[in-house]
């Protein structure tokens, strides 16, 4: 996906062969599960959380997992997945951090040393949240959470994917200038999402 979609207008790039994350944008659950249930997104712990499944703020479709976290470390998790040694990996999100929150919000995968956490910034808006990295080992049943960093805190999460197969690079230049793409593995491919307008393509 694109680095540049702060800008408007931009441009959303999805540039990959493969998604590893089931259920991205909620629209299969009426409801977040309990601990310990590994068939779908589901709350970290048994207490001290309020999860739930929002029908009136989301950043795609028309749902999102909406939390009320009342301490650190606690928010949600998703179905166990496996990492391949070698393989690149783009994982993005969007997140919404309510600005009565007295924390902000990670998105962490715990063991995977090549994986960086990555902290929201910003309130009341849909941010996006994403880091790309190869795995230098393989990984089995990781799971990717969305916790309060350092407090309690009210968030959204929506539109989660776990892109791996494919790799592109992109020339210099900005959005006005124009870019070239070009695949770095076979079976490779491209998406793109136009928001705003004044575009052309060609």
């Amino acid at each position: 996906p694109g680095k540049y979609e702060e800008d408007s207008p931009y441009i959303t790039y999805e540039a990959s062969m493969f998604d590893v994350m089931p259920n991205t944008s909620f629209e299969n659950l009426n409801e977040l599960p309990g601990d310990g249930v590994d068939w779908d997104w589901h709350v970290t712990t048994a207490s001290n959380i309020t999860g739930t499944i929002s029908q009136t703020d989301a950043f795609i479709g028309l749902r999102s997992a909406s939390i009320v976290a009342g301490a650190s470390d606690i928010g949600i998790e998703s179905v166990p997945f496996d990492l391949i040694a070698g393989e690149d990996y783009t994982i993005i999100a969007r997140v919404k951090v309510a600005s009565t929150s007295a924390s902000t919000v990670d998105m962490r995968l715990a063991g995977v040393g090549e994986f960086t956490t990555q902290t929201t910034k910003t309130t009341d808006k849909w941010e996006l949240l994403r880091f790309d990295f190869v795995a230098g080992s393989t990984y089995n049943d990781v799971q990717l959470q969305f916790v309060s960093t350092s407090g309690a805190a009210t968030f959204n999460v929506d539109d989660v994917h776990v892109y791996t197969g494919g790799t592109w690079s992109f020339g210099k230049g900005g959005l006005t200038d124009g870019y070239v793409a070009t695949s770095a593995k076979y079976g490779a491919k491209a998406a793109f999402m136009f928001t705003g307008t004044g575009f052309e393509v060609g």
